[in-house]
Formats: structure tokens, sequence, C-alpha cells
């Protein structure tokens, strides 16, 4: 509340119109040239650099959808890098209406009764699922081109096979490396420059709990097949059970529900909801996701887990996250700075009206 506050008023002073349609909330990712983990040997990122607390949401990726699909050379049409959100409109997040030359997309509306103890289940803020690394590329290209009707098939990426694409050097935003992933995931981040990591990406080496968010306990959206230590019953985190119900979105969770599980550098959901894609390759011929699913056992949780995938594939498993330079970080300004903020534009209107009224 502070933040977005100060934000607005530093906003309003400046008189800066913003023509940015998203927004993320960053977390600084500082301790540059830290090693790497013994164990597996990544981790290692030689600068500081900043990444989404939370997988990109079905909300945001409508706003890039409908950006693109208005822009010149789509016209409204639904290409082919688009298509997968109605492949299967009874278990995605994101359904399309209008006809050829005027698609649009939307955030499917709530379902009653599918959420937990019968409540509605709502889908914005649930992670975009059904992502291949051809889709998160181009995401990330239209963020770097400033949004609207900047280009998706260059800018950070120049879009290729999926594989040989490297980050350019000039990168406003990016896929994160294997690396920095590791680092957000599972670096101390009390332990500065040293090699310390935890094996999940809840700041512990302990298995989390698969169970539905709780301010309570350290949790994750993950499947058991069978008993862990952790008290557990089996089954889907959110259901308690191994049947898969029709709807597979009735299994993942908003981002950053599990408000207990964060990683040592502040992110969510690092671990279970979606697997993640990082610009990581396997064999040249897969990228690499991270950080295990709602469809995953806790096995893919660990540090020492990494999946190859193909780049063209989108799965119910499959999403991602964004990062970028550490300057898109804004600290949270303490409340003493906030009333100066407060006081100083209150001083400048009181100045700008003494001006209007003597002219």
């Amino acid at each position: 509340m502070i933040r977005s506050l100060a934000l607005l008023i530093i906003a309003a002073s400046l008189a800066q119109p913003s023509f940015a349609a998203l927004t993320f909330d960053w977390a600084f990712i500082g301790n540059s040239g830290n090693a790497p983990d013994l164990q597996t040997g990544y981790g290692a990122v030689g600068y500081d650099f900043a990444i989404s607390k939370t997988e990109v949401t079905n909300a945001q990726y409508v706003e890039f959808l409908n950006a693109v699909a208005a822009t010149e050379g789509f016209g409204g049409a639904d290409p082919f890098l688009f298509a997968h959100p109605v492949v299967s409109p009874q278990t995605l997040g994101i359904i399309r209406s209008g006809s050829q030359g005027s698609f649009t997309y939307a955030v499917r509306p709530p379902v009653p009764g599918l959420g937990s103890g019968g409540s509605d289940y709502a889908f914005e803020n649930q992670p975009v699922m059904f992502i291949s690394m051809f889709d998160a590329m181009r995401f990330v290209n239209w963020m770097h081109n400033g949004q609207g009707s900047g280009g998706t098939e260059s800018g950070v990426y120049e879009i290729n096979d999926g594989v040989v694409e490297v980050r350019s050097t000039d990168a406003k935003f990016w896929i994160p490396s294997e690396d920095e992933w590791y680092k957000a995931a599972y670096h101390d981040a009390s332990a500065g420059l040293a090699g310390s990591y935890f094996d999940y990406a809840t700041r512990s080496d302990a298995t989390p709990a698969s169970a539905p968010p709780s301010g309570d306990i350290v949790a994750a959206n993950f499947l058991v097949t069978g008993d862990l230590d952790s008290g557990v019953n089996g089954g889907y985190a959110l259901i308690g059970s191994r049947q898969k119900p029709a709807d597979v979105e009735a299994l993942l969770t908003e981002v950053g529900a599990y408000s207990a599980s964060e990683s040592p550098y502040g992110t969510y959901d690092q671990n279970g909801n979606v697997s993640e894609w990082t610009e990581g390759t396997l064999l040249n011929a897969f990228r690499i996701l991270r950080g295990g699913s709602w469809s995953a056992e806790h096995s893919n949780l660990l540090a020492s887990y990494r999946e190859g995938f193909d780049a063209e594939q989108g799965s119910s498993f499959t999403g991602f996250r964004i990062a970028g330079p550490a300057s898109l970080f804004v600290p949270e300004p303490t409340a003493l700075a906030l009333a100066a903020m407060v006081a100083g534009y209150a001083m400048m209107t009181r100045r700008r009206h003494c001006v209007s009224r003597r002219s």
C-alpha cells in the first residue's frame, strides 16, 4: 500500500504519462559474484538483477494477446503461436471470441463452486499455462519493445528454432537464465557470496507440505503419490485426492498464494504450480524447465532436478516468469520517506496554485 501510494505521488508530481499496460512486482537478486552450488554447479551470477516475484498470470497474458492481435501484421488474426488458448477451452484460463480478422481474448469467467469449500474459482491471477518457449520469448520481446504494438519476433531474442536464440546484450526484460532462476530460488541470501543453497525454493531443506495455501505452513502445489514425512495424505495439493478433475485448472493456485513459502530472495511459486522456462539448454535440442508443477512429485521441486522440454511444446504444467536489470526493482519506501514525498508534493501543489492565481 505504501509503495503503491508513493509511486502514484511520484508519477503525479512529475506529470509523466505511463504507456505500459503491464507491471510486475520485482524481487531484487543481489550478492553479485556469489559462488555456485557445489552439488549441482548452478547458481553463480556475477551481477545484480531483478526477477518477477510471481509467474506471469492469465490476466497479464491476455493483455499481450490482445495487443499483438490488434497490431499491423496480425490484424486481428490468430497466428499459430497464439492458437493454443482455444485448443481445450474447458481446461484453460483464457478464452477467445470473435472471428478471423477480429479475434479478442479474455480471462475465463469464474466457475461457481469449483473453488475450495464450494467457492467461485477465478482465473485472473492464476499462472498462464500451455506456454511454449516460443510464447515466452515473444512475450519478453514485446515487453522489451514497449508493449502495445511492440514487435514479437526480435528485440531480446531473434526467433529461430527455439534453442539457438541468445539474449541480446541490451535486453530490458528476459527469460531467466538457468543460473539466475536457480539463484533466486535456492541461494541463501543471508550467506552473502558463499555457495550456500537450500534444497527447496522455500528457504528450507525440508520437503514442503502438499496442501492448499496457508499463511501458517510451508507448502507448495505439487502431487504426492506416496507417503511423505511432512504428513500429507497424498494426491493433488488442492483436493487431497489422486483423482484428477475434468477441469485441470482447478488444480492451480493464484500466484503468490503460498505466502509462508517465499524463496530466500522473496519470490513465490518457484516450487510447484507450473514448471517454468529458463534459457538453459539440454543436448542442443531442448530448453530447461525448473521448479516442478501441480502434476509433479516433490523430487521435481529439488534444486538437483532439471528437465529438458521441447521449445515448441506447451503443456498444462508449463508457464514462466520474467527477469530484467536490477534497476527495475523499486525499494519499498519507509513511512518517513513517504511522509517527505507527500509533504513535497503538497508544497509543489501549493506553489503551482499560487502562481496560477497571480497570473
